[in-house]
């Protein structure tokens, strides 16, 4: 059996893959660290992007960061831990203690497979901390894409959603290709008329300030839907391939679509 398993890997390693999701900023961007944001959670400031993403700790700032955050870890401490400004050693002592009790976790796994496949570590601890922070900085440098996704992860292709559909300057054989966020309400969080009425993103968010589809304003739900496909047009002629949201089924599980009841819902909304 152990021969067969190894025979399938080996056959799996081979076959070209088509990653259908991603959160990655062009290459030039990402080593700029343009729009760089942790997960939602907090941005990093202008004067630290430069450094940000150069060490082992960026690994935990995307979904292992709410397993630190499960383990106790504090807002304060997850952003002093996430600062390049902050000493290396510092940051190393305030997490520390919280990766003992993650380091099992699915996450923090695929973290460890990460820094053995790239950097031949089998853990990471005290003692190589900063050897492997200085590796992570000594790779980031143009290239980096092409070297991990299609040289050594067999990715043909990578579909990704970063807000934009400039993601890829060969245009002949791209290996980003954009999809794109459909802003309709659902999955997305609204307050106010005020932030639902262009049907984008919360401008609030930095890194969407400059949203560029608000072309038709909301008087009514008829509106709603022009201005989607009027969305959908546009950055499908811009090169999208496709466009990723979030359905609520819970909302309307036990009933068919309800015009009237939307056109309601929608005006009540409007009206305050």
């Amino acid at each position: 059996m152990d021969k067969i398993k190894e025979k399938i890997l080996l056959d799996i390693k081979d076959i070209k893959v088509i990653d259908s999701h991603e959160h990655l900023v062009p290459e030039t961007a990402g080593l700029k660290n343009e729009n760089t944001f942790i997960h939602g959670r907090f941005l990093v400031p202008e004067d630290e992007l430069e450094n940000y993403g150069r060490d082992i700790f960026s690994y935990f700032s995307a979904y292992a960061i709410g397993d630190l955050e499960k383990a106790g870890m504090s807002e304060d401490e997850m952003q002093l831990v996430q600062s390049p400004k902050v000493p290396l050693e510092l940051r190393w002592k305030t997490f520390s203690p919280f990766w003992d009790e993650i380091r099992h976790t699915s996450f923090s796994r695929a973290i460890l497979y990460t820094v053995k496949k790239f950097y031949g570590a089998d853990d990471i601890n005290s003692k190589n901390y900063q050897e492997i922070s200085k590796a992570i900085k000594e790779n980031s440098k143009p290239g980096i894409y092409k070297k991990i996704l299609k040289d050594i992860c067999n990715i043909e292709v990578a579909l990704t959603q970063c807000f934009k559909t400039e993601v890829d300057p060969d245009k002949k054989d791209p290996l980003l290709v954009p999809i794109m966020p459909l802003w309709s309400g659902a999955g997305s969080t609204f307050y106010s008329w005020n932030e639902f009425k262009y049907l984008g993103p919360y401008t609030g968010l930095e890194w969407v300030k400059n949203w560029k589809y608000r072309k038709i304003p909301l008087r009514s739900l008829d509106d709603c839907i022009d201005n989607q496909i009027q969305y959908l047009k546009q950055i499908k002629k811009e090169g999208a391939v496709g466009v990723k949201f979030a359905t609520m089924p819970r909302i309307n599980s036990d009933n068919k679509p309800d015009r009237k009841k939307a056109e309601e819902e929608f005006n009540d909304f409007k009206n305050g």
